[in-house]
């Protein structure tokens, strides 16, 4: 049987659900208070979501609560962080 298996920089959109390079997405994470923030470089601890880079895929992950699905917990905000 075949193993499929990806590249470690590969991530899913939790939009659209596209497998892109990292580089290619936002990174946004929850924050022990519930706000969901971006995080451009990567500093922040725990768990991530990516989004493509595009207003399309960040209006889509808010539509489809992808965000609170991905962090397994409620969020009480979106800081989207970019213009």
């Amino acid at each position: 049987m075949k193993k499929h298996f990806r590249l470690p920089f590969d991530r899913t959109c939790i939009a659209c659900r596209m497998v892109r390079k990292v580089d290619e997405l936002w990174r946004y994470v929850r924050h022990p208070d519930g706000m969901v923030v971006l995080d451009s470089n990567g500093v922040f601890n725990g768990r991530g979501a990516y989004v493509c880079q595009n207003d399309k895929c960040f209006e889509l992950a808010i539509k489809r609560k992808a965000f609170s699905r991905a962090f397994k917990k409620a969020i009480l905000g979106i800081n989207k962080g970019v213009d």
